[in-house]
């Protein structure tokens, strides 16, 4: 069974997405939030270590390790919350492209900016024509909702060329606003028919009934369960999973994803792909989870 990775970020160097000091705060924020409430013990130096990955060897490693055959990856503008990093969002975007060029059977590369610089529809505009960029990833809770004024540039640049756009899709700790809540997604869904709606994490455990019944009610809007794994338990992971099948009835609107490498020191690619495997669910919807969504958003059915 084919599976690719819809939800991945890679991490060459601290020089993108955050200054030096807001970089050494997210690690420390991750550390406390996720890994020392389930008792995964682990330093802060050692997860910046686990997350650098300057070649993408590692990112390689535990693809081949899982079985992923590819992955979507995810960049983050994040400059205008987490200050101005060293790199800028352009090289870090250009990053991403050499690493799937590098790469071409096992990479997808996604773009991504803060819509609210002056630029950014041409900038997106120029990355997909020219670098071949297969999609974009958001992050409303740097500052935006996703059917603000601000963001249409680049959905236009989407539905031009048939690309989908990845939402964080729940709540974080960079904003108390609702700034994700499906409530916005399905206003923007109004707005644009025909732009394929990704909401992250499947809106969490807050937004979940709202991000299912949004799936439900929009022809374009689907679901990603990364994150589902940081339930660490295999039972309740499994759990989570066929709850989201029988809302939805199946998994041709829902795509797998890990947000690696955020949860991968408390459970590896690996450990996600088995419990999923495991689960109470029909192949031929596993088949859809895995690949086949996937496929047919990004077009290649």
């Amino acid at each position: 069974m084919k599976i690719i990775d819809f939800h991945a970020h890679w991490w060459p160097s601290d020089r993108f997405t955050h200054s030096r000091q807001a970089w050494k705060s997210f690690i420390r924020r991750l550390n406390e939030m996720y890994y020392k409430t389930v008792n995964v013990h682990v330093t802060d130096e050692e997860l910046e270590d686990f997350f650098f990955d300057p070649e993408g060897t590692k990112t390689l490693g535990r693809m081949d390790e899982a079985g992923v055959d590819k992955a979507v990856l995810l960049p983050l503008d994040w400059a205008g919350v987490n200050g101005s990093p060293e790199g800028d969002v352009m090289e870090q975007n250009e990053a991403y492209c050499r690493l799937a060029q590098r790469y071409p059977d096992r990479f997808i590369p996604f773009f991504s900016i803060d819509p609210e610089r002056a630029d950014a529809g041409p900038l997106f505009s120029k990355a997909a024509t020219e670098w071949g960029m297969k999609g974009l990833k958001l992050y409303p809770p740097t500052g935006f909702y996703p059917d603000d004024p601000c963001c249409s540039p680049l959905y236009e640049v989407c539905l031009d060329r048939g690309l989908p756009v990845v939402f964080h899709g729940t709540t974080s700790p960079l904003s108390d606003e609702p700034y994700c809540h499906p409530d916005g997604f399905r206003r923007l869904a109004g707005r644009y028919p025909a732009l394929k709606i990704v909401i992250a994490h499947a809106g969490g455990r807050d937004w979940f009934t709202a991000a299912a019944q949004a799936c439900l009610d929009c022809e374009h809007i689907y679901l990603d369960i990364s994150g589902f794994q940081s339930l660490l338990d295999p039972e309740l992971f499994k759990s989570a999973v066929e709850m989201v099948h029988s809302t939805l009835t199946s998994f041709e609107k829902v795509l797998f994803g890990t947000d690696s490498p955020i949860f991968n020191r408390m459970c590896p690619i690996r450990d996600m792909v088995a419990n999923l495997k495991a689960a109470d669910i029909p192949e031929r919807e596993k088949a859809n989870l895995f690949c086949n969504t996937g496929r047919k958003i990004l077009g290649m059915i």
